[in-house]
């Protein structure tokens, strides 16, 4: 694998997990999938699909996202005051529309302009706030850094705000959850041996930083780690303390007041779980965590796992095709997950593949237009029907490029669908063609 050269503070550091940030897509796309419900061998993953009217705005955000709001507090929980012995998460769909031929997927050079980055970008976050990306920290050839730009995904408009408040430390490998539609929590990251597990929130209506006190158990310090927002509860998983891999799950309740936030560490139910691991994705599909690759700083792991976030339950996904991979980024675009780039353990690629959310099978798309150079480290969000990617590291060089890759008319936006992971009473997984999910009137 290539090592990163001392000028960028990390040769000489020797965690089991290399250092950069796997790209958290923190916010659930809306999305859709054939109905076709095919199961994995006798595995007890179950995949069903249904069509539905339901209709969001941007594709690249949760259902439960909120309109902005001038209150500094979150709204009251609203998570389920019980658990369903029976679970099927589900995709919300956006539109119905008919499917597009996959070769119309095009690669281009954003024409980028205004206050443009004064470094290159590697292991920052990405956040979709509307049609504004916040990008935060990183690393560029020789330092991490603590400062915020912002790049309107509709003129390509780079801005640098000023921020205020109680700020960050410069950061790297830190996720980026939005919360509300308003704020961003920062979880985590570090600089050169220095390993965080602070929570900053940042205020994008106000530009203020604010460090809430959280007293209780909390999560070691690490990066490279993932996370999703579910239910009001932010989770994070895995990563690296700059001793071993991780493969715990904390989570913490966001919709209190900033002084109420408390950690608290999710124990899995009985179960195969998975490895240790950093630079691995994560994805929130209904009420799953889907996790994609990643490594313990010896091997790239080619595997799947599922979480369900409402049982705590561990499900590998097996899958005809094996990709593995770490740096890369994974994003929710209708019934797929696009994988892009990052490392295969023999060298960095710029392939994009395709999981199916259905099939639950990987599947290759080519494209047309500009050659996407092979990167890790980069950062990707879905805006609209378009594909955003920011910065990345192909083992020598910093990229400061913004790729756009048009997603054809909406070619993988096409019909409503609902995906299920099937849990009896007893948590085993079954196959259950028939099984039902009752919740707000609906039946399928």
């Amino acid at each position: 694998m290539p090592k990163e050269s001392q000028s960028q503070g990390e040769a000489s550091e020797s965690p089991p997990v290399p250092s950069a940030p796997t790209p958290t897509p923190t916010q659930t796309s809306s999305t859709s999938t054939h109905s076709r419900g095919k199961s994995l061998n006798d595995k007890a993953i179950s995949v069903r699909a249904v069509r539905s009217n339901t209709k969001q705005s941007h594709g690249d955000r949760p259902p439960s996202a909120v309109s902005k709001s001038k209150s500094s507090k979150p709204p009251a929980d609203s998570r389920p005051a019980q658990q369903k012995p029976l679970v099927n998460p589900y995709i919300y769909q956006m539109t119905k529309m008919t499917l597009a031929s996959p070769t119309m997927m095009h690669w281009s050079r954003a024409p980028v302009s205004g206050l443009l980055p004064s470094r290159h970008l590697r292991a920052h976050s990405m956040t979709l706030v509307d049609s504004v990306i916040w990008i935060f920290g990183g690393t560029d050839e020789s330092d991490s850094r603590d400062d915020i730009y912002t790049l309107d995904t509709e003129t390509f408009i780079w801005g640098k705000p000023k921020p205020l408040g109680d700020l960050p430390p410069p950061s790297r490998a830190h996720t980026a959850t939005l919360v509300q539609n308003r704020y961003i929590f920062i979880v985590g990251g570090g600089q050169d041996f220095v390993y965080y597990n602070t929570v900053y929130i940042f205020d994008t209506l106000t530009h203020r930083w604010i460090r809430p006190e959280i007293p209780g158990e909390k999560p070691i310090a690490r990066r490279a780690h993932t996370a999703c927002l579910h239910n009001g509860r932010l989770f994070i998983f895995g990563g690296g303390n700059g001793t071993v891999a991780l493969n715990d799950v904390w989570a913490m309740d966001v919709t209190v007041p900033f002084d109420k936030l408390r950690w608290e560490q999710i124990k899995p139910r009985e179960g195969a779980v998975p490895s240790p691991r950093g630079y691995h994705t994560s994805n929130l599909v209904g009420n799953v965590m889907v996790i994609i690759g990643g490594s313990d700083g010896r091997d790239c792991y080619s595997d799947i796992w599922v979480m369900d976030l409402d049982t705590y339950l561990w499900k590998e996904v097996n899958t005809d095709e094996k990709y593995p991979c770490m740096f890369h980024s994974s994003t929710q675009v209708g019934s797929y997950l696009f994988v892009l780039g990052g490392h295969n353990g023999v060298s960095f690629v710029s392939d994009l593949v395709l999981f199916n959310l259905v099939t639950l099978q990987y599947e290759s798309r080519s494209c047309a237009g500009r050659t996407f150079p092979p990167r890790g480290y980069h950062g990707a969000v879905l805006a609209d029907s378009r594909l955003i990617v920011t910065g990345g590291f192909d083992g020598e060089s910093v990229f400061d490029d913004v790729s756009v890759l048009d997603l054809a008319a909406l070619a993988y936006l096409p019909q409503v669908t609902r995906f299920g992971i099937i849990i009896d009473e007893q948590g085993v997984y079954v196959e259950d063609e028939g099984a039902e999910y009752q919740e707000e009137g609906y039946v399928d």
